[in-house]
């Protein structure tokens, strides 16, 4: 492989250098099947997106796509937390450097017990400070960005994700059915949703839990004296097929930067129960009082608004909401250039 066609390779086969140093090197991972980096994807997939990305593979290619990619463009947007001396050497090359924020890694360590390192904490850190133009996943986490760090909230924006939601058939729902997604991670607050179950349970309402998503021993503590069934991460299919029985679908996140999963709830015509704090909120708004849990730790409220909701759909509130709300990948991308791109 020649110099000249990794180099000609790089620059996305346009030798019209004008036209590559107006538009945006997009520098994050976009190939596996995660919330930010299906984002990135989609953001990247556009037909008329014209985002400079990485496309190779081999670390040494990719090496020298950065260099020139960031060193021509006219502002690098970096999508999620990349590694130290990618972010020292795209500094170096530009003095217009974005970040995409998907999520808080100093926060979710600690609430999360994850354990993660001082190193990457601090490169996270160091990212927020470097960057010119902090762009949130959503106006209500830019809100929330703004409140923890305070000292960036003059350059803090927002973008809201794209939300698609896909046409399926209406199935026959299981009666009392409730589900729950990201396992037992303690900043999601399924174990607040377990024990409103079993509050309900009390009360004579026999409700059935799933849990997608892994379920860790350092997670919460989801326990057996309810009819609970541990879904784990399954593929798209399967995991479609088991939201098209289910009743209720609450995202009770302590934080949640926007949340894709309620795209998921509404496309197979589930009910949702979500709290304030979560970011897609903006895109079924306005809500009604039982549709909104104002206290995610509240166990009482969450158990009475489950039971409301399992006698009166919210579905077709949600649905006329969204068509009039909805957020498109070109409308996310359309907003991050305007930002970007800005002077």
């Amino acid at each position: 492989m020649s110099y000249a066609y990794v180099v000609d390779a790089c620059i996305q086969n346009s030798w019209n250098v004008g036209e590559v140093m107006e538009k945006i090197f997009f520098y994050g991972r976009y190939k596996r099947n995660t919330g930010p980096q299906n984002v990135n994807r989609a953001l990247i997939d556009l037909k008329d997106s014209e985002l400079l990305y990485v496309r190779f593979s081999n670390k040494y290619i990719r090496g020298v796509e950065t260099f020139l990619k960031s060193k021509l463009c006219k502002c690098v947007l970096i999508s999620g937390i990349c590694t130290k001396r990618s972010l020292d050497l795209i500094c170096k090359n530009n003095k217009n450097v974005c970040y995409l924020m998907h999520g808080c890694l100093e926060y979710e360590n600690d609430i999360n017990n994850e354990g993660l390192s001082e190193e990457l904490i601090g490169l996270e850190k160091e990212i927020l400070e470097k960057s010119s133009k902090i762009i949130c996943v959503s106006q209500y986490y830019a809100q929330w960005v703004a409140d923890r760090y305070p000292i960036y909230k003059d350059k803090i924006y927002y973008a809201n994700n794209g939300l698609v939601l896909e046409d399926r058939k209406i199935q026959r729902k299981e009666e009392y059915s409730v589900a729950v997604s990201g396992g037992n991670r303690p900043i999601k607050n399924n174990d607040k949703v377990y024990k409103a179950i079993k509050k309900l349970g009390q009360e004579g309402i026999k409700c059935k839990l799933y849990v997608f998503g892994e379920v860790s021993e350092n997670g919460s503590s989801l326990g057996k004296d309810i009819d609970i069934e541990i879904c784990g991460q399954l593929d798209k299919d399967a995991y479609y097929k088991m939201l098209d029985r289910i009743s209720v679908f609450v995202i009770d996140s302590a934080v949640e930067p926007f949340g894709l999963v309620l795209g998921d709830a509404l496309s197979c015509h589930c009910s949702v129960l979500v709290t304030n704090n979560v970011g897609a909120k903006v895109t079924v708004e306005p809500l009604d009082k039982n549709s909104v849990i104002e206290d995610p730790d509240d166990i009482e409220e969450i158990a009475e608004k489950i039971k409301y909701l399992i006698d009166n759909s919210n579905y077709e509130m949600l649905i006329n909401n969204f068509k009039e709300h909805k957020t498109t990948s070109m409308d996310m991308l359309d907003k991050i250039k305007s930002i970007c791109l800005q002077k």
